[in-house]
This record gives structure tokens, sequence and C-alpha cells, in this order.
């Protein structure tokens, strides 16, 4: 019986895929080229059809009626399928995510810490549990998926703190135990009062700019540079070493009181999805999209002669003495990352200030506070994929009612700790907003204990390390 029902529903999805493929299609051009929304122009334009057809047809309008009432059967799953299909399954995966309840924990960082980033990115590769449906009903009824984990970096009013959030259930204790083997000194505690709370979802009387951080237009990109990139696996002594995180640190540490900037990496283990874990579109894993882009960069024509004597033209991949220094480095780096456990990531920004002192200059700040990871030729991360603005603000902005409903929007994701993306917005690059794929090892550059070569004084520290009890004190 499953099997026919899962065949039953891979035939409704093919049905209703194509149509809905080709209105995304224009939907995404028409909101690229011209920042209108595809709305605006189809809803009119179908009334506006109806309305010609309707008085153009000589039959008598009771036939009319019946026959449009015959035809709608017919019609309607085209358009409504698609439609109930996503608010359905955004619906019982949040009621999963609800019932797996959520920590919040803050992390205190010791004075001294001496491990590289490589720690971190142990923890990183333990939460790559898929855990997703077994069969169609654990995916279209119970809403069973993949966990998702938030790493934040938050400053408020300078004094910089470093969270996590995660499902109660099952990964609370996993990860607690994870980030005290791999940092003896650290403290971990939960907070029971979401620091995202100080900020009404309203905004009233406060000042927000956002941004979503994504690599370029792709989901891929080139890789960043990394940790081992900078030699941090050879053990360095601490003078020499140079944490990737301190630029990221040092510009939260520049907000002013009052003033609140916030980053934000939601992680999902990657996967393929197909319409049993929610998308109508199939989506492959990112790795055939890594091997094609590493063929396309180093991949060169030559010509070769065949058993017949003609010469014709292939495509070989560069051999080793045929690249500079640089190219080396990059195929190292695409190969290195290749192996490595992937996560879907929706890397977000946000400055938010009471009026009276909402200072623009930190946007440009926080907006460059992960360039330490970028390097010509190498991948970057860019607050391009969506903002809190639009491109054409004297007609799609007309009130200020579009700015005001994206910045509560952003709020709202935020909060919701949210891998939602812009695709149906206008005016904002929307059309580029997608996930971002970054490797365990990528991720522990952009997150993970400050070692102590950082220096800034508004992070929060401990003066005292964590020990455990010795195990022969007297009961």
């Amino acid at each position: 019986m499953d099997k026919i029902l899962e065949a039953l529903g891979a035939f409704i999805v093919a049905v209703v895929k194509a149509p809905y493929l080709l209105l995304k299609a224009v939907h995404d051009y028409i909101t690229g080229t011209f920042g209108v929304s595809l709305d605006w122009i189809l809803y009119p334009t179908m009334v506006v059809l109806f309305v010609y057809l309707v008085t153009r047809i000589t039959l008598p309008y009771e036939i009319t009626v019946a026959y449009m009432l015959l035809i709608v059967p017919f019609v309607a799953p085209f358009v409504l399928l698609p439609m109930f299909y996503t608010k359905w399954m955004d619906f019982v995966h949040t009621q999963f995510a609800v019932a797996q309840g959520q920590s919040i924990l803050e992390v205190l960082v010791p004075r001294e810490v001496f491990k590289s980033p490589e720690a971190m990115e142990q923890v990183f590769m333990q939460l790559y549990q898929k855990a997703g449906p077994d069969n169609w009903v654990q995916g279209v009824w119970d809403g069973k998926s993949s966990p998702s984990y938030s790493f934040e970096l938050v400053s408020t009013g300078g004094a910089v703190r470093l969270y996590i959030v995660c499902p109660k259930k099952k990964f609370k204790n996993m990860i607690e135990t994870q980030l005290y083997a791999h940092y003896p000194g650290i403290e971990v505690r939960e907070v029971d009062i979401d620091y995202t709370a100080e900020i009404p979802s309203n905004l009233d009387g406060y000042g927000l700019f956002g941004f979503h951080f994504g690599k370029g237009g792709s989901r891929i990109g080139p890789p960043l540079r990394t940790y081992v990139d900078w030699g941090h696996q050879d053990f360095p002594k601490e003078e020499f070493k140079i944490d990737p995180m301190s630029t990221t640190l040092e510009a939260l540490a520049n907000a002013g009181p009052g003033e609140h900037m916030w980053l934000q990496f939601v992680i999902v283990p990657h996967k393929s999805y197909d319409w049993k874990t929610g998308s109508l579109t199939e989506r492959p894993e990112a790795k055939k999209d890594f091997e094609a882009d590493l063929k396309k960069k180093f991949s060169v024509k030559v010509k070769k002669k065949g058993e017949d004597g003609k010469e014709t033209e292939v495509e070989e991949m560069k051999r080793a003495n045929e690249m500079d220094d640089h190219e080396k480095s990059l195929y190292t780096a695409y190969k290195r990352q290749m192996n490595k456990y992937f996560f879907d990531t929706r890397i977000r920004g946000i400055y938010v200030a009471p009026w009276s002192k909402f200072n623009g200059d930190r946007i440009a700040l926080l907006a460059g506070s992960l360039k330490g990871t970028e390097t010509p030729g190498f991948g970057g991360l860019n607050p391009g994929r969506f903002r809190t603005d639009v491109d054409w603000p004297w007609w799609q902005n007309r009130g200020g009612k579009t700015t005001d409903r994206l910045k509560k929007a952003i709020l709202e994701m935020y909060k919701n700790r949210s891998m939602e993306n812009f695709e149906n917005d206008y005016g904002t690059n929307a059309s580029a907003d997608a996930d971002t794929v970054l490797s365990t090892e990528e991720l522990a550059t952009l997150w993970h204990i400050p070692s102590s070569t950082v220096m800034t004084p508004t992070l929060s520290r401990i003066e005292s390390t964590r020990r455990e009890a010795p195990a022969n004190l007297p009961i």
C-alpha cells in the first residue's frame, strides 16, 4: 500500500511540476529584470481576461457558468495544489520543530583558549545527522525533518556573546558534551529568556537594517579561505596565529550603548530533497555542483588526434605543473571541501537600535564583518542575497510600507531561527536569495571558540576555567 501511495504522490507531483516551473521561471525573470512583483501583473491580467471571455461568449450566462464550473475541477488542482503543498509542508515542519522544543545555550569563553578551529569542526561533524523521514507518512503527515541549529554572535551595546540555539530533545545534551570534550575550559549555560525578546516584533521606536549573506549568485561558490589556509593545522605558536574570527568580533564590538548587532548562522544538514521532504522540484546534493564548478575553473581545451588521425578538441583538467601557486591553493581547497560534510546555511546580519541612537555607519561595519574569510580568487560572503531596502524606492517604497514589511519579516525570521528564503519579494535582489552550502571546515572558520589571540576587550570571558570536582571527595 505504501508503494502505491508513493507512486501516486510522485505522479501528482510530476503533473503539476511543469506549469509550476514555467511560472517560477517567468516570475524570476520579471522580478530580476524589472524589480516588480509578478503578482501585480498576474492578478489584474487574469481579471481582464476573465471579463473579456465572459463578454465575448454569445451563449446564455447560465450555460456559460455551467461550463466554467465543469472545467474548474480540471484546472483548479494545477493552481491550488502547489500552493497548498507548500503551506502544508511549512505547517507540519513547524509542528515537528515545536514538538522537539528549543534550548538557547550561552557559551562562556575562558581567557586562555589554545585550540584551533579544528576542534569546533569536530563538533559540527557530530551535528551532521540527516534524520529525514523513512517514508511518505513521516515526511508529508508527521513533518519529520533534519534538525536545525543556530550559531550566533551577538553584540549588545558592544558586549559580545556567543549563543547556540538547538532542539531541546536529543541534541542539547549532545552539543554540551561535545563542547566540553573539545574545549574543557568553557562553560555552557542555558538561558531562560531569548535576548531577541528585547526588540519588539513591530519595531515600535526602533530602526533596523538587515541582510542575508551568500556566496555571490551560487549556493556553492568557490571555497572560503579557512583556518587550514592560515596554517592552524600546523599548530603555530600563539603569537603567529591569525584567528579568522577576530575581524568579525572587532566589528561587533563597535556597537554603542543601546545598539544591537547580531550575526546568525542557521544550519541544517545538507541532503537532496524531493516531494516527501518538502520540495516539489527535486534538489540534488551540492557535490555534483562542486565537481562541475571545479571542472569549469580548471579544465582546458586541447587538441588530440584520434585513431583516424583527425584532430579533435577535448577538455582536460590542468596538470599540477600547468597551475600557478594561487591555482594550486584553490584546487587543493576545492578537493578538501568536497570530502567534508555539508550544511545548508542561512546567514543573517541585523543592526537594530532605538531611533534616537540609530547610526547608519554600523551597517557598513556589519556588512564587512565576514570579510576575514575572503581572498581574491577564493570565495567570499557578501550581504547581497536579500536586504531590507529596495532597488527602486521612488515607486516600490512609497510611504515606506515595503521596507517596513521587510524589516519586520527579517526580524521575525531571526527570532524564529528560520531557513526561509525571500524568493517572492521584489526590489531586494531576492531572486538570488537561496541557501548557501558550507562545509564543516568553513563553518568552523566562521564560528568557533575564539582563541587567546583575539584581544577584543568586550568579548565576554570567564575568569577561571570550569573544572569537575575530584572523584575522591568524601560524601
